[in-house]
């Protein structure tokens, strides 16, 4: 992903708000046909995951995938091959917890309004 400077931003911002509803909605699938592309280029995880979404798809199209799995495959999931889930695990070690003691809990859950939860992946610092 390419990195812009401020002025840029700027830029980009106004150009947008003069387009019409049209070309905004263009503009919105063709990034995110870029980034599906980035995606399957970069993850393999994604890349199996988006295997047989068609070329001229919609956002509904795409496959959802949950934070369970994105833990769970965390070193296939990224895009950044530097990245590895060890390393996560390590920086937190270091530097957000005083004792360097981490755990991972899946005993925890985020519950929704309609009564379905989602385990909760926290880093637990114990003294």
């Amino acid at each position: 992903m390419k990195t812009i400077d401020i002025r840029e931003a700027a830029r980009l911002v106004a150009e947008g708000e003069r387009m019409s509803v049209e070309e905004r909605i263009n503009l919105q699938q063709q990034r995110l046909r870029e980034l599906v592309t980035y995606a399957r280029e970069n993850s393999p995880y994604l890349s199996k995951l988006y295997a047989n979404v068609p070329e001229d798809f919609k956002l509904t199209d795409l496959p959802i995938v949950k934070k369970e799995d994105i833990v769970a495959n965390y070193d296939n999931y990224v895009t950044d091959k530097r990245i590895h889930m060890q390393d996560v695990i390590d920086f937190i070690a270091d530097h957000g917890c005083p004792e360097g003691n981490v755990t991972w809990s899946k005993e925890q859950f985020i519950h929704n309004k309609k009564g379905g939860k989602t385990p909760l992946f926290v880093n637990l610092c114990e003294a």
